[in-house]
Parts: structure tokens; C-alpha cells; sequence
């Protein structure tokens, strides 16, 4: 409008066009500015007057153009200045119009039907050869201009369907991550909860057991006591394959490699299931071809339990004949690593072709008839096929009905030299392997030592009271974590063992507490020992990080007990 109003004569030779056009002007532009007032109510709340104002304010800004391009050809002709800059402008305005509406096709349209088709109809009117040129110019023009803004409408709408699926799809992967860390992070706590509240009853009753053991003299009793405590802690082992399964699952278990002897670990595992092969009268062997000192970098407690749980069901799913644990060792190129082959075959009732893939699910059995005739969870193999492909391997199986089965895993290990002393056993969760049988202090150590313990249940306060009575220690008992610290300020100790979960006030509150007041006091540093049913990975870190010394999962028994005692008075300045 602004070209037209300085550059021409138009406004002064036909006020009244002028004045139609600039009245369309002013409304459209007064109705775009109350769309853009009420642009977020009406947007969502009355989306239909929205889009009928959009289109009726383009409408009527197309209406100068169209009407200004029709007049100027009625009246002005080609010729002129006044109609150059006329065609030019609508013309303009016309191809521009392409991008502006590019979303909006049908508004393109109206939009462009608005300017050019009435000038087409206008310079038909008048004839001649000038007339006819603009026509076919004009016509060619508009559908051009539609052509192009039919294409670019589809490509843009096809783009914008293709971006928004994108949102969609990457919208639809943050929430199923959201959703499954949350799922992840409700089991770990669920699994944390359960292993915390199993465990705490579970030492009571393990060493309650062990206790009473310690003082049986009728065989009945001592036969009877053994049962209870076998029970126990095979239903603690059920819950470390739970445990176990869940990190793996995870992915939050770890290998820690370590100098291992393969041969003498696999002794040691015939070894563990000798007494129960020959109660089922099975001939139980082992066929090493690796010598007894060759130590290799390996998982060892792994490798342990990988093998534990094959001997385990080679040998209560054979009925007769015999189970055999092998090793052959085979040296690699690089001078430096060797090739070691487990297997155990049985000669056990076999399993068939269909269920020996579903063998490794968690949860499933050789066959439906096998719970109920052995009982297990199914998870063993589960697990232990989980662990051989962390140590970049995979159990393979071979098996007919009724001729047996041997499974079998390939590890490579690099050699390394034979570990200085004996490593001491690790003190895990679920140690509490065998009953000490006397009642007076094992191992040598530090005897009547000062300690503080603090746990709120009464019956693991029993079972620490009497294992700390037999250690010959003097104990005083605090039933939560404030206690503790109230304790430490009104007496010395030398050892405190801290449960982490108490009322008021929990463990690793109550030890940063104490390091503190110490600290101020200028008194000695403690050694402060955890005793806790807390077993899932990173709690020893975190008891660990809090300022304690030691850290002793539950159940343990009397043997693991002093060992951490003895340990941090050792390491304490």
C-alpha cells in the first residue's frame, strides 16, 4: 500500500478504490491485533473464531490488491507507471504469498483467487492484444503459484507429521526409560527391603541354632538342630540366587579377579558334596588335567558358585551311577594364558531336546514333574550361565533322556604367580556355612575387650550377647543410634558394632555422630564395625564411606564374627 500511496497518483485519481482497499486494510489489521490480545484464551479455548479470524483478516488484505489490480487495468491499461507498479506489487504479494501460507493451502488459494482470477476476468473484458498477453500471463501465474503451493503445502505437512512422530517416538523412549529406571529403582528397594527384612530374623535363627548346638550333648537334639539350621540356611541361599539374579540383571554385578588355583577350587567343590554323594550312594569324581600350584587371574567365589550349582544338581537329580567333575588345561600361543575347560557330567535321567534351551530361564525346571519330585526354584542354572557369559564365555549342554547330561564353559585365564599367604575368606552375606561346636574363644586375639553394641532387635541382641560372651568381650548394649552416642560420652569402648537400620536414630548417623564428638573431644578414634542384614551392592561402600571401620553382613557366625573384631582392633591406632 505504502508504494502505491508515494510513488503513484493513484490515491488522488481514484480516492474511492483507495479508500475500499484501505478500509480493508484497517480492519484486517484490526482484527489481527485482537488475535494476537486474545491469542492464548481463544487458541484453546475457542480454536474456531481463531482460525475464522485468520482467514477473514488474509481475505481482507488480498481485497486491495485484487481490487487496485482490476481497476488499474480497467482504467490505466499496461502502459503506464501507475499500472507497472500495480502489477508489480500484486504480483509480488502474490508469489510471496506461497511461503506465507505455506501451511495453509486452502488459505493460499482463497488468497490468491482474491487478486489474480478477477483481473484475469477484467483484461478478458476489454480484448486486445495486450489484454489477452495479461491473461495468459495472469493465468499461467495462478497456477503456478497454486501448483507450487500445493507442493510445498505436502512436503511441509509431511515433514511436520514426520517431526511430530519423532517427538512421539523419542517422547514414548524418555518415558519408557523414566518408567523402567523407576521400575528398576522400586525393585532395587523392594529387593533391598526384603533382603534387610529376611536376614535380621534369618540370624536369629541361625544363631540361635549355632548356640544351641554348641551346647547339645543328646544326639537326638544335635540331629534336630542340624535340620533346623540346614533348613535355614538353604532358604538363605535361595535368597542370595534372588539377590544374585537381580544384579546380573542389572548389571551391577562386577568380577573381582583375584589368584585362583582351578584345580584345587575344583577339588574343593567335590569335596563339598562328598558326604551327599555317598549318602545317595554315588561314586562323586573329578578328572584334573592342570597342575594342583598353577594359579590364574579369575573370579574365584564365582567360578565357585558356578560349579557348586552344577555339582549341586548333577548330584541330587542323579538317582545312581555317577557324577564326575573335570578340568582340562590347555596352554594358549601367548606363552601367558591359559585355556581352562570345566564340565560335569552325570549319568542322571537326561533332558529332552525341547526343554533344554528353557533350562537356563530363570525360574524353569528340566521338566514339570521335577518340583515336585526335587523342590529348587529353578534359578541355579539361571545364574550360573548368567555369570559364565561375564567372563566372556557360555555353558554349553549335552544331554539325551535317560544317558545323562554334562555341562560344560571354557574360561581363558592369564597366569599369575601363587598369592603370598592363604587369602582370607571374605566375609559375605550368607556365611554362616557351619556351626562351631564348643564354647570357648576361637583362634587366638584379643580377648575382654570394651564393646558397645548397638542393635534395636532383642533377638540378635541375644545372639551377639552370648557369640561376644564366648569371645570372652564385656558388652554394653544400645538399643538405637542416639543411645550409642549417648553411651560413648559417658564411658569408653574399644570396639563399637553398629547396626545401620535403628530407630531414632540410624547407624551411619549415629557413627558420623560419634566421629565428630570425638573429634572435638580430642578423644581416640574408635573403630566402629557394621553389623547389618544390609547385602545388596554398595551398602558396604556406604557404610564404609560414613566413617565406619568394618563391615560384617548378616547372618555370620561366630568364626566370622571374631575374625572382624580381631581385624579392626588390629588396624585401629
Amino acid at each position: 500500500m505504502a508504494v502505491v500511496l508515494f510513488t503513484t497518483s493513484y490515491q488522488s485519481e481514484n480516492q474511492a478504490v483507495m479508500a475500499a482497499g484501505g478500509a480493508c486494510t484497517a480492519l484486517a489489521i484490526t482484527i489481527r491485533m485482537l488475535l494476537l490480545w486474545r491469542q492464548s484464551e481463544w487458541i484453546e479455548h475457542r480454536t474456531g473464531l481463531w482460525v475464522s479470524g485468520i482467514i477473514l483478516s488474509s481475505l481482507l488484505l488480498a481485497i486491495p490488491c485484487g481490487l487496485f489490480l482490476s481497476h488499474t487495468i480497467l482504467k490505466h491499461g499496461y502502459s503506464d507507471w501507475d499500472s507497472s507498479v500495480i502489477l508489480l506489487w500484486t504480483t509480488g504479494i502474490s508469489i510471496g504469498a506461497i511461503v506465507t501460507y505455506t501451511p495453509f493451502f486452502p488459505l493460499l488459494a482463497a488468497h490468491i483467487l482474491v487478486i489474480l482470477p478477477p483481473a484475469l476476468l477484467t483484461a478478458l473484458s476489454q480484448g486486445g492484444q495486450r489484454s489477452y498477453t495479461y491473461g495468459l500471463a495472469n493465468l499461467l501465474l495462478t497456477f503456478f503459484i497454486l501448483a507450487q503451493g500445493r507442493r510445498l503445502y505436502v512436503s511441509y505437512w509431511e515433514r511436520a507429521i514426520d517431526l511430530h512422530r519423532e517427538a512421539e517416538r523419542r517422547r514414548e523412549v524418555e518415558l519408557a526409560r523414566v518408567q523402567a529406571d523407576a521400575a528398576s529403582r522400586a525393585k532395587g528397594e523392594f529387593l533391598a527391603n526384603m533382603s534387610h527384612e529376611i536376614r535380621t530374623p534369618m540370624h536369629g535363627i541361625l544363631g540361635m541354632a549355632d548356640l544351641a548346638l554348641a551346647s547339645a550333648n543328646d544326639p537326638i537334639q544335635v540331629e534336630q538342630l542340624q535340620t533346623l539350621r540346614g533348613s535355614a540356611v538353604n532358604l538363605l541361599r535361595i535368597l542370595n540366587d534372588v539377590l544374585d539374579l537381580s544384579k546380573v540383571e542389572a548389571g551391577k554385578l562386577e568380577l573381582n579377579l583375584e589368584p585362583c588355583s582351578a584345580a584345587q577350587l575344583v577339588d574343593e567343590c567335590r569335596l563339598t558334596f562328598a558326604a551327599q554323594a555317598a549318602t545317595k550312594g554315588l561314586q562323586l569324581t573329578t578328572k584334573i588335567r592342570s597342575p594342583i600350584d598353577e594359579y590364574v587371574m579369575i573370579d574365584g567365589p564365582r567360578l565357585r558358585q558356578v560349579l557348586l550349582n552344577l555339582l549341586g544338581n548333577a548330584v541330587k537329580f542323579t538317582a545312581t551311577g555317577k557324577v564326575e567333575i573335570g578340568l582340562k588345561r590347555t596352554a594358549l600361543a601367548d606363552g601367558k594364558t591359559v585355556r581352562l575347560g570345566f564340565g560335569v557330567r552325570d549319568t542322571g535321567p537326561g533332558i529332552p531336546l525341547a526343554r533344554q534351551e528353557q533350562i537356563f530361564d530363570a525360574f524353569s525346571q528340566g521338566d514339570s514333574g521335577i518340583f515336585s519330585q526335587f523342590g529348587g526354584t529353578g534359578l541355579g542354572l539361571a545364574i550360573s550361565n548368567r555369570l559364565v557369559r561375564l567372563m566372556d564365555s557360555s555353558i554349553e549342554l549335552e544331554s539325551k533322556p535317560g544317558e545323562g547330561s554334562c555341562f560344560s564353559f571354557v574360561l581363558d585365564a592369564p597366569l599369575t604367580a601363587p598369592p603370598p599367604k592363604p587369602a582370607v575368606a571374605a566375609v559375605t552375606a550368607g556365611s554362616a556355612s557351619s556351626p562351631r561346636q564348643t564354647g570357648r574363644p576361637c583362634g587366638s586375639g584379643r580377648r575382654g575387650m570394651r564393646i558397645l553394641l548397638a542393635e534395636d532387635n532383642p533377638v540378635n541382641q541375644k545372639v551377639a550377647l552370648a557369640q561376644l560372651a564366648i569371645l570372652g568381650h564385656n558388652v554394653k548394649v544400645a538399643q538405637n543410634g542416639q543411645e550409642a552416642v549417648n553411651l560413648t560420652l559417658q564411658a569408653s569402648y574399644d570396639l563399637i558394632l553398629m547396626d545401620s537400620q535403628m530407630p531414632v536414630m540410624d547407624g551411619l548417623a549415629a557413627t558420623v555422630e560419634i566421629r565428630e564428638i570425638h573429634r572435638k573431644l580430642g578423644r581416640a578414634r574408635v573403630p566402629v564395625v557394621a553389623l547389618t542384614a544390609s547385602a545388596m551392592p554398595g551398602d558396604r561402600e556406604r557404610l564404609l564411606a560414613a566413617g565406619m571401620d568394618g563391615y560384617l553382613a548378616k547372618p555370620f557366625d561366630l568364626d566370622a564374627l571374631d575374625r572382624t573384631i580381631q581385624e579392626a582392633l588390629s588396624a585401629a591406632p
